[in-house]
């Protein structure tokens, strides 16, 4: 029973103790008997080949492989028989880990089968012998993610030439709102172009932050609340002033603290801004320098209006578009239905796009100091995370949940577990934080931004009347 390890979870819930969870992934995840007990990218299995890694989290790897059976029917096109598998090291989850791996292969099937044009199919589970890993089969799109597709341009597009691009995302989120879904971490790593250097077509993958009130999704998982979203999820870079309102508690106290859809539009918002402009509009100065996470989310906290570089001319149904996505107060927010509803995407273009010299190369040097950014951002987070979860696991037997274990990489899911280790009372490391920033010495830089962030806040609640 060595492996079979129990505690109390962060929220303050019993934790399922390993080997329980391990027993009930089959049945949770709804996996068909014929593939209980199988590693579909073991060698002989027949099934899948790995051809490459293209991924990797806290407690998942990512894979590009072939379907041998596809494979072996022969056809022109070799990359007809590829698709994604991510491996899950149960090893490294818990039961909450478990229902939103559920949540993601449920709601990811009901979009598939909504739009099989926006949304890429789940189509195998399987999980190997004696539970220790899971295996979801997805549909490959050909053109990489467009963070992948963005860092590798020497230059950004005008406007004109990102409209079908900003039409087809803001049509995928109108039609996933239609259908009771809101993602809640929307960004460019999670949006897959179907078609290689071809940013027009593509699809919305990754729904493992997402929420549902559709009555198919609730009804497979009872555990889902579909009356409320109030939960701190998503990436810091992305997130509306709702969001960031709810985990600070400053929301109304006579409402519910809860946000809608309309955060989606807000993360679309910033995404088209990041396409034009090679920069975030409220992580980066204005060298395209990254900003620290307080000064993040107090630029988002404070955004009144959104501000465009001079030297870049764009049309005035372009900042419109951008502006209305990114109002702050989410009641004057415009939804992705009536976006598309805008003079932006009529066929004539209100005044054309254009750049100075001197705006084409600030652009060129703030797209790869932002991509950059992110990169690093990314990369660090996970990293951080790993050497966190497992010394975290190392020290204590196992019973602490570890401070981030998000495949996404998410700045947020990391920040958010880290608040928490700064203000639970009755941790697994007692009440003093320093024990918490001693056991995470690998990113002080980031505790330091959690402190002062909420030292900040508490200097300036003492001094409101």
């Amino acid at each position: 029973m060595g492996n079979c390890m129990s505690g109390a979870d962060m929220r303050g819930t019993y934790r399922q103790p390993q080997c329980e969870i391990r027993a009930n992934i089959p049945k949770v995840l709804r996996i068909p008997s014929s593939n209980i007990g199988i590693d579909p990218l073991a060698s002989g299995s027949g099934l899948y080949e790995k051809k490459s890694k293209i991924g990797e989290g806290v407690y998942c790897d990512v894979f590009r492989c072939t379907d041998v059976r596809d494979s072996k029917k022969g056809g022109s096109d070799e990359s007809s028989a590829d698709v994604i598998v991510k491996v899950f090291n149960v090893m490294y989850l818990d039961r909450i880990d478990i229902l939103q791996l559920q949540r993601e292969i449920l709601i990811q099937r009901l979009m598939h089968g909504v739009s099989s044009e926006y949304f890429p199919m789940v189509s195998d589970v399987y999980i190997s012998e004696n539970n220790a890993k899971v295996f979801m089969v997805e549909e490959h799109v050909v053109g990489g993610d467009l963070f992948e597709y963005i860092s590798s341009q020497e230059e950004l597009q005008e406007e004109e030439n990102c409209k079908e691009l900003f039409r087809n995302l803001l049509s995928a989120v109108a039609l996933m709102h239609s259908a009771g879904i809101t993602h809640r971490d929307l960004k460019p790593e999670n949006i897959f172009l179907k078609f290689m250097d071809n940013a027009n077509s593509i699809m919305i993958g990754d729904f493992g932050q997402s929420h549902s009130t559709n009555p198919k999704i609730s009804g497979a998982a009872p555990w889902v609340n579909p009356n409320s979203m109030d939960t701190f999820v998503g990436t810091v870079d992305y997130m509306a002033p709702e969001m960031v309102k709810n985990q600070k508690g400053e929301s109304n106290p006579n409402s519910d603290s809860t946000y809608s859809t309309l955060v989606d539009e807000w993360a679309c918002g910033c995404i088209f801004y990041l396409c034009l402009t090679g920069v975030l509009p409220f992580s980066t100065d204005a060298n395209g320098n990254a900003l620290s996470t307080p000064k993040i989310f107090n630029n988002i906290l404070n955004s009144n209006k959104v501000t465009f570089p001079a030297e870049f001319q764009f049309s005035d149904s372009c900042k419109d578009l951008i502006t209305l996505l990114l109002e702050a107060k989410p009641d004057r927010r415009i939804t992705a239905k009536e976006a598309l509803e805008l003079s932006f995407f009529k066929d004539v273009p209100d005044r054309p796009s254009h750049l100075t010299d001197a705006a084409i190369a600030r652009r060129k040097s703030s797209l790869n100091n932002t991509m950059e950014n992110l990169k690093n951002k990314r990369r660090d987070s996970i990293d951080a995370s790993r050497r966190n979860s497992l010394s975290r696991r190392n020290s204590s037997g196992g019973s602490g949940r570890g401070l981030q274990k998000r495949m996404s990489g998410s700045i947020m899911d990391f920040l958010k577990q880290a608040t928490m280790e700064l203000d639970q009372k009755n941790s697994s490391f007692g009440a003093n934080p320093k024990e918490v920033i001693k056991h995470s010495d690998s990113d002080e830089e980031f505790f330091a931004d959690v402190r002062a962030f909420k030292e900040d806040e508490m200097a300036k609640s003492n001094t409101r009347v």
